[in-house]
């Protein structure tokens, strides 16, 4: 259980971080469950094996927001200056452009991050609409 408890040390960024054996074999249980869902099974499956509760499912959980807590701004900032030092000069050539695309979750950050791009290429900037769908009243 060693690893698992230094994991969340590291994760928790606190080297103090103490944990009851319970609750230690409960977060295995749980990292189990996980692999087997993933692969379509369950603890269930197993009569022998216990399952575990679900008090401690909020270590799991958590995992994402301290992750999102370490997320380093400025490295992602450098990283994105460094890849795109040349595009007011590249912006039209294919090849440069097609290895450097960026994957958004939210349409709000591509919104962001195209004004940025389009405040890099010179010239006057173009907007063109789009439909997803048809209009009802238009037919083929």
């Amino acid at each position: 259980m060693d690893d698992l408890l230094y994991r969340r040390r590291r994760e928790a960024i606190d080297n103090n971080l103490h944990m009851e054996d319970d609750t230690l074999k409960n977060l295995r249980l749980l990292e189990i469950e996980q692999i087997l869902n993933r692969n379509g099974r369950s603890l269930k499956d197993f009569p022998l094996m216990p399952m575990p509760s679900v008090r401690d499912a909020h270590f799991v959980i958590n995992k994402l927001i301290r992750e999102e807590l370490e997320y380093d701004i400025a490295s992602e900032h450098q990283m994105f200056d460094e890849l795109f030092a040349e595009l007011s000069v590249k912006y039209k050539d294919h090849s440069y452009l097609k290895e450097r695309g960026i994957l958004a979750p939210k349409s709000t950050d591509v919104d962001e991050l195209n004004s940025i791009m389009l405040s890099m290429i010179p010239g006057e900037s173009r907007t063109y609409l789009s439909a997803d769908t048809l209009c009802p009243t238009e037919k083929w």
